[in-house]
């Protein structure tokens, strides 16, 4: 029993190749980046009128949220005069059309009494004609007055979009961010009067290196980014694929989700990243360095090599490139 005890405390006390370590290997060297942006509104409309006018109510100032009003609404005196002349119009052309059929209706008795006169020769060619003429004038009549009808509901149709167009709105749920006019004002069709925006969708906009796109790319959407100091999740929505000259950089755009804080522009937001860099990653206990003159020793070769150490990160060394070195190669403990 004694011996059994001793035993395992051997086994606790002195390294064990096969259980307690893992293969020491070289592996590419690579270090944290950590990128920041700020959150801005996924969407921004610029709202601008497509008719002219003096602006008789606005509904909402800057930071409002909009509801069901309208953003504004452009005096729409002038334009309600011309619907009522059209609609007064209209009437007069259904008069009309009542007197055309009336019309019609009795010249076409007229023609056929005048006609069945003349088979039985009581009536004469010409009042046959002539019946007939008045009825072929009366019908083209009535026609003209199909065609005038339908101009004029052509006519009052488009007055009445043109009235709609008199009040401006936007997505309900949006915020205004900019109030360029005020009430009284006569504007123009195309020129800006307010913008509004689409804080409800929160998106982050980074530029990046070539190395730090690949290593986003190559993270599992949607991956974890910090918000305002809160945790969330962000996706990437586009890659512009213009190259920027002056910053050697890409501009990328992240969607953020699963954010619980304030929706708002302006919100820091960070996301740490492994990139690779030039140099292998050793780990320490492969690296013996006596007098300051640092080597590995091949496991598999036994041979000795001198590295040039960078830098340290974590418990690995991270040291220069060496053509007798290669990604993969098992090393042996340091001495």
């Amino acid at each position: 029993m004694p011996i059994l005890i001793l035993y395992f405390i051997l086994l606790l006390l002195l390294p064990s190749p096969l259980y307690s370590q893992e293969p020491l290997m070289i592996s590419q060297a690579t270090k944290e980046v950590l990128l920041s942006g700020y959150t801005r509104s996924a969407t921004t409309v610029t709202i601008t009128a497509e008719v002219s006018g003096r602006i008789e109510k606005i509904n909402y100032d800057v930071g409002d949220i909009i509801r069901k009003q309208p953003l504004l609404e452009i005096d729409p005196t002038f334009v309600n005069y011309q619907i009522q002349q059209v609609a007064h119009e209209v009437q007069l052309n259904a008069i009309q059309q009542k007197k055309s059929d009336s019309t019609v209706n009795f010249l076409q008795k007229e023609y056929v009494r005048i006609k069945k006169l003349y088979e039985e020769q009581r009536a004469s060619e010409v009042n046959k004609d002539t019946a007939a003429e008045t009825l072929s004038q009366a019908v083209f009549e009535r026609k003209t007055l199909d065609s005038r009808k339908k101009v004029l509901e052509t006519s009052l149709a488009e007055l009445k979009e043109r009235l709609n167009r008199h009040q401006l709105w936007a997505t309900e749920g949006w915020h205004v961010i900019d109030k360029i006019v005020e009430s009284g004002e006569v504007i123009s069709p195309g020129i800006p009067l307010m913008r509004v925006a689409n804080f409800n969708h929160l998106v982050i906009q980074l530029s990046v290196s070539n190395a730090e796109l690949k290593a986003i790319q190559s993270m599992e959407n949607p991956f974890d980014i910090t918000a305002g100091n809160e945790p969330a999740k962000a996706a990437i929505h586009w890659i512009n694929p213009e190259f920027n000259e002056s910053t050697r950089k890409l501009l990328l755009e992240l969607t953020l989700s699963e954010y619980t804080g304030k929706k708002r522009g302006g919100i820091l937001c960070t996301l740490p990243i492994m990139i690779d860099i030039d140099g292998f990653q050793i780990p320490k206990a492969a690296i013996t360095n006596r007098y300051n003159n640092p080597r590995v020793t091949l496991q598999e070769t036994g041979e000795t090599i001198n590295v040039m150490i960078l830098s340290e990160v974590n418990a690995h060394f991270v040291i220069a490139r060496d053509d007798r070195l290669d990604i993969g190669m098992p090393l042996a403990p340091a001495e």
